[in-house]
């Protein structure tokens, strides 16, 4: 494993949303890196904003090509309260 000083430092903005509650959502996740940004973005016809919000940030830190130092802004009490990280270790 890399020292965390040799790391790449990203910062990610992760958002999601819908058009009521059910209803039509959509997510994006903004990466920054020096001077690169990149944008991802996605949507379900019928959701929820919870089910809204983890897709941006997964999707975000999904698309990590090797271990980075991540700094992460959302929003999103569902997403800060810990969800984010049991349904990555879900996934592995």
């Amino acid at each position: 494993m890399a020292e965390s000083g040799s790391w790449r430092k990203i910062t990610i903005h992760a958002d999601g949303g819908c058009d009521g509650n059910p209803g039509p959502g959509g997510w994006a996740a903004l990466l920054r890196y020096g001077n690169h940004v990149r944008e991802l973005t996605g949507g379900e016809p019928a959701t929820t904003n919870n089910r809204v919000e983890l897709p941006a940030a997964i999707s975000a830190l999904k698309s990590l090509k090797e271990a980075c130092e991540v700094t992460l802004f959302t929003d999103s009490e569902y997403r800060r309260g810990g969800n984010l990280m049991v349904v990555l270790r879900r996934r592995r």
